[in-house]
C-alpha cells in the first residue's frame, strides 16, 4: 500500500532534516578529526624543540590514520546520501522543498543557518534555507480608492519570519499596521549566514521581479527590518539603485530595529579571540573553532558594506530606533551596553554618514533588549507612527 500524499509529504519532510543532519555530522567529524590532527602536530613539535611553526597535518602513520577517519566519514556522507536520494525518489517528493510547519523545527532551522549558513549553502544542504517572500493573509480591509500600501518585514540573524507573528512574543507588528492603516503585510525569509552583501544581492533581485509582469507591487512599499536585517535591505537598496532598479523608487518608509550600522561588539570581541588564539602554538588550532561561524556573523564587526553608495534623500525615509536594558538611564554604561547586543550610536547611525543613510528620525526605547525590539508595544506603536508619517 502506498503511502497518501500528505503522508508522502510527511515523510519527505524529515528525509529532508536527516539528510541535513547527516551532511553536518560529516562536516563536524572531518573537522573534528582536522582539528584534533593539528593539536597533535602542535604537541610533536615541540618535542623536536623547532622554532618554526607546526604543519597542520602530521605525517607517518599518525597522519594516515588522521586521513583514514576522514575517508571514512566521506563514504559513509555519500553512501547515506544516495540512499536518501533513492527513497526520495521512490517517494516521487522532493526533499529541499518541503513544506516548513513546525515552529521548533523553524526555529532550529534558523539558528543553524545563522551560525553555519555559508557551509550549508556549499555543501547544497536541504537545511541551507533559500530567499523567500510571502504575504500573511489578514481580515479584508475597507474598500479604499487607492489599493492599500504594503510593508515587509525582514528578520535578524538566526531568526525566520515566525518570529514576528509569535503569538506569545508580545504585540504583532503586522496587525497593528493592518488596522491603522490596512498595510498589506509581507515576510522574507533568508539564511542569515550567507554574507550581507549577497543576502542584499538576492533581495534586491527579488523586489524587482515584485515589481515587474502583471502581478506586480504597485505604489509606495515600507520595510520594517530587525537586526541585520537593516544591513542587508541597505545593501539590496545599494545594489538596485547601481543597477538602476524600479524597487527602490517605490520604498517609502523604512524602520530599523536595533540595526548595528557602525557594527556589533560581540563580532569584534571575537576576532580579538581569534587573533590572541593564533598567538601561542598550542592554542593556534584552537582558533578554526572560532573561525566556524558564519560570514553574516563576521559581516556585523564592522557594520560596513561594499555597496555602500550615496542615497537619494528625496526617495525613502529612514528611522532608526535603539534600545537599552536599562531604564530611563542616559548614563555612559547605558549607552555602550545598548539593547544586549548593540550599542545605542550603532543602532542610531550616528556614525554613518547621512549621504550613506539620512535619517529621518531617532528614537530610543529604555528597558527594552535586543530581541523584544520586535515585539514590545512601545515600539511597535512608534513603527505605526513612522510609517503613517505621524511622526514626521
Amino acid at each position: 500500500m502506498k503511502p497518501s500524499p500528505p503522508a508522502k509529504r510527511l515523510v519527505a519532510r524529515h528525509l529532508k532534516h536527516v539528510r541535513g543532519a547527516l551532511q553536518l555530522a560529516v562536516a563536524g567529524t572531518l573537522g573534528v578529526s582536522t582539528l584534533a590532527e593539528a593539536v597533535h602536530s602542535a604537541v610533536l613539535s615541540t618535542v623536536a624543540l623547532s622554532p618554526k611553526a607546526p604543519p597542520p597535518k602530521t605525517a607517518g602513520l599518525t597522519g594516515a590514520i588522521y586521513a583514514s577517519v576522514r575517508g571514512v566519514a566521506k563514504r559513509i556522507g555519500k553512501g547515506g546520501e544516495t540512499a536518501l536520494d533513492a527513497l526520495a525518489k521512490r517517494l516521487d517528493e522532493p526533499l529541499v522543498d518541503a513544506p516548513h510547519s513546525d515552529q521548533g523545527a523553524d526555529n532550529l532551522q534558523a539558528i543553524v543557518n545563522g551560525v553555519f549558513g555559508d557551509t550549508l549553502h556549499s555543501l547544497g544542504s536541504p537545511w541551507a534555507l533559500p530567499m523567500t517572500l510571502h504575504e500573511r493573509e489578514m481580515p479584508a480591509a475597507k474598500r479604499r480608492k487607492v489599493p492599500a500600501a504594503r510593508v515587509l518585514f525582514v528578520h535578524g540573524l538566526c531568526m525566520h519570519d515566525g518570529h514576528w507573528q509569535s503569538s506569545d512574543a508580545g504585540v504583532d507588528f503586522a496587525q497593528l499596521l493592518h488596522g491603522h492603516g490596512g498595510l498589506r503585510p509581507h515576510y522574507l525569509r533568508y539564511n542569515s549566514g550567507l554574507a550581507i552583501e549577497e543576502n542584499g544581492d538576492r533581495l534586491a533581485q527579488l523586489l524587482e521581479a515584485q515589481h515587474s509582469g502583471r502581478a506586480r507591487w504597485r505604489g509606495e512599499f515600507h520595510v520594517v527590518a530587525h537586526s541585520m536585517g537593516g544591513l542587508v535591505l541597505r545593501s539590496a537598496l545599494a545594489q538596485g539603485r547601481a543597477s538602476g532598479m524600479r524597487w527602490p523608487a517605490q520604498l517609502g518608509h523604512v524602520v530599523f530595529l536595533g540595526t548595528p550600522h557602525s557594527g556589533a561588539p560581540l563580532e569584534r570581541l571575537g576576532a580579538v579571540v581569534d587573533q590572541v588564539l593564533e598567538w601561542q602554538r598550542f592554542s593556534a588550532p584552537w582558533s578554526a573553532l572560532g573561525k566556524l561561524r558564519s560570514k553574516g556573523i563576521t559581516d556585523l564587526r564592522t557594520g560596513k558594506l561594499a555597496s555602500n553608495s550615496a542615497q537619494d534623500t528625496h526617495v525613502a525615509r529612514f528611522h532608526a530606533v535603539a534600545g537599552t536594558l536599562f531604564g530611563d538611564r542616559g548614563d555612559l554604561a547605558s549607552e555602550s551596553l545598548g539593547d544586549g547586543l548593540v550599542q545605542v550610536s550603532s543602532a542610531l547611525a550616528h556614525d554613518v554618514p547621512h549621504a550613506l543613510l539620512p535619517i529621518h528620525s531617532r528614537k530610543v526605547f529604555h528597558g527594552v533588549g535586543h530581541l523584544s525590539l520586535i515585539s514590545d508595544p512601545a515600539v511597535a506603536m512608534h513603527v505605526v507612527g513612522c510609517i503613517s508619517g505621524e511622526r514626521d
